[in-house]
């Protein structure tokens, strides 16, 4: 016998209780069955088992449907269970970030959670019980789920600890799981192999305190601030409630996994992943700003190695679903409170800006081959020529004041830029906003720290810390707006090649501003807006001072476009060729420009030869044969002040 106390479909559209209690009527089972609605209770649920059979669980959450319960400090209780469902869009060799809804039912209050708390999904209301396995694969039919990989973190000294199959793992504390069976797939963000679980124990509720450390590095050196959290709620958690509570102020930002899903290995060294950073925007219905991950290679330790690498993609992070978990980034030593005040009945999707992984298309950038997306509304994709804002038209020239870039909107300016490596084997997703009261310190709520998880070659906002004085390297940085501005962007690299940096993509910035990257080692400008993008030959190291991200507008943005088109001419039409048999670097000027300077310097920055009044000779030489063997750069200047570089190895034999 069953006793169904509410079924939704029966045009029930939501549910509210002070307390509630289900239990069974002896031998008749009783239970909740909520389709696609939500279910509300002021204080505590006490849930009773039900008989063993298809109608065991004591609430059932169906088609989206959540529980939500009120502010009060009650704490849940009883053996019964809540059932509710997630996807893992995993296969056994993919990791995701989890966070249950549910715990054990022994005691009273938020409880442990262990794999006993995962179910194969046999009807609507019938499950069965996961099977364990020590082995490296899980697998369904039955579901089977290996225990190697489950993980949890210690924020204290910022090191995993493994936790196997056993209950142990705290109530709201994140931890890691990989998927079920094996697919073969080219793709590296969509998993064709999805795996369903049922979530059943006593459903959580009321405040998880999670301690927040920093300045603790982890196994690989580098200081991360992590305590891994999550969604801890049988419903959507609002993740700018979270932030903008007084009480978590130690929040910097949040963290969330990917990696490359075509890889089927278990081995660190053959696999590649990196955090996505999410940071809110200025309520809790933005979407906040996401940069995707760059996918690094990892060694047998888990620690970042050189390798060929791609990047991820953008996911809507403002509304964490149902046991979706994710790295909380701090900012000092504390600790961190979620609430039911952050719960909120949101469907999981795109629409409403809540995604767990969910299969997805993806946007293709057909400049850099790299893949990109964005959770940024209102995004113009900037192509070369386009004009998509306002102004006043003169004659082919745009007139902008300083005072049109002032946001005094809720909406951010923002300019999406990809830093691009060695011919395209990643790029770094960074977002440079513009608001009136941010400042050109580091500011919480609006810069958020770089994940620094790319070992060889990367890109990042250095901030100076008001306070401190500390420099923190950011991947969002927002900044107020001002014509003349000049903002550092260091890159690191660490394996000579060419990098490039582009803006990606343009969010509500008004008119003909054009972006540029000043190189202030020869003062040069290289547009990166419109199409354009910026081209360097870096050797290995770290330039922090070296770059700036400029603007100009009106006539003066005209003539840097036609300097920009000249320089790009020039670089084309002289060839270099180093001819080691003769000791000598034979240049071609067939257009015969007028050569101002040619100056010889090895890779410590050193000056050793130096020629001027070359003038407009077609051909000329640079002797070498008196230099050690090695890699020398050669720069050519214009009488026009455009500087042309190219790098030579000698080898005199």
């Amino acid at each position: 016998m069953k006793n169904l106390l509410l079924i939704s479909i029966l045009s029930v559209t939501s549910m509210a209780f002070g307390q509630l209690h289900v239990s069974p009527n002896g031998a008749t089972d009783s239970y909740i069955y909520v389709d696609d609605e939500v279910i509300f209770v002021e204080q505590d649920v006490n849930l009773v088992a039900n008989n063993p059979g298809t109608t065991e669980a004591s609430i059932y959450l169906r088609n989206q449907a959540q529980l939500l319960q009120g502010s009060t400090a009650s704490s849940n209780s009883g053996t019964g269970t809540l059932s509710v469902y997630q996807d893992s869009n995993a296969d056994a060799y993919d990791y995701n970030y989890w966070c249950s809804p549910v715990g054990i039912t022994t005691g009273s209050g938020n409880s442990n959670f262990g794999l006993s708390r995962l179910n194969e999904v046999v009807s609507l209301t019938d499950s069965d019980q996961a099977l364990t396995t020590a082995g490296y694969n899980g697998s369904s039919g039955p579901l089977t789920i290996s225990r190697r990989w489950i993980y949890r973190w210690n924020a204290t000294n910022q090191r995993w600890v493994y936790v196997g199959g056993a209950p142990t793992n705290p109530a709201g504390s994140g931890f890691t799981m990989k998927g079920t069976d094996v697919t073969s797939h080219a793709d590296p963000y969509n998993e064709p192999q999805n795996q369903n679980y049922d979530f059943r124990g006593r459903p959580n509720n009321g405040d998880f305190t999670y301690v927040t450390q920093v300045g603790v590095p982890f196994t690989d050196g580098v200081i991360y601030n992590f305590t891994f959290a999550g969604n801890p709620y049988p419903s959507a958690l609002n993740l700018y409630r979270v932030y903008d509570d007084p009480d978590n102020t130690e929040i910097d930002s949040f963290a969330y996994w990917d990696e490359d899903r075509s890889i089927n290995s278990h081995n660190y060294r053959d696999n590649k992943g990196g955090y996505g950073v999410w940071m809110p925007g200025t309520s809790e219905t933005d979407p906040g700003t996401y940069t995707v991950p760059t996918f690094m290679n990892y060694d047998d330790s888990g620690n970042p190695i050189p390798g060929p690498t791609i990047d991820g993609i953008a996911f809507e992070r403002l509304n964490a679903p149902i046991g979706q978990g994710f790295m909380i980034v701090a900012n000092a030593a504390g600790s961190v409170t979620i609430k039911n005040s952050h719960r909120t009945y949101t469907r999981e999707g795109v629409a409403n800006n809540s995604q767990f992984r969910d299969m997805v298309g993806s946007n293709s950038d057909a400049t850099f081959g790299n893949t990109i997306a964005s959770n940024d509304n209102n995004i113009t994709d900037i192509s070369a020529g386009a004009n998509t804002g306002t102004g006043t038209d003169t004659g082919g020239t745009t007139v902008i004041n300083p005072g049109d870039y002032q946001d005094e909107r809720t909406e951010l300016q923002k300019l999406r830029i990809h830093t691009v490596f060695n011919s395209g084997t990643h790029f770094r997703d960074m977002v440079l906003m513009f608001h009136n009261n941010a400042t050109d310190a580091y500011d919480r709520g609006f810069d958020a720290k770089h994940p620094t998880d790319a070992a060889i070659s990367d890109a990042f906002f250095p901030i100076a810390d008001a306070t401190s004085g500390e420099v923190k390297k950011a991947i969002i940085q927002t900044v107020p707006f001002e014509i003349t501005k000049e903002i550092p962007l260091a890159i690191k690299v660490g394996r000579e090649g060419k990098v490039r940096i582009r803006v990606a993509e343009e969010i509500n910035i008004p008119g003909d501003l054009r972006t540029f990257i000043l190189d202030t080692s020869n003062g040069s400008r290289q547009e990166i807006s419109y199409g354009e993008d910026a081209g360097f030959i870096l050797s290995p190291g770290v330039y922090e001072d070296r770059f700036y991200i400029v603007f100009r507008n009106g006539r003066e943005a005209v003539a840097d476009n036609q300097q920009t088109v000249m320089t790009k001419e020039v670089q084309q039409n002289v060839d270099f060729f180093q001819n080691n048999t003769l000791s000598q670097l034979e240049v071609s000027n067939p257009e015969g420009y007028d050569i101002k300077s040619a100056n010889l310097y090895d890779m410590s920055g050193k000056l050793i030869f130096s020629q001027y009044g070359i003038g407009k000779e077609k051909n000329f030489n640079v002797p070498t044969g008196r230099l050690s063997d090695g890699i020398y750069l050669v720069k050519l200047q214009t009488v026009d002040n455009i500087f042309i570089d190219y790098k030579l190895s000698v080898y005199n034999r």
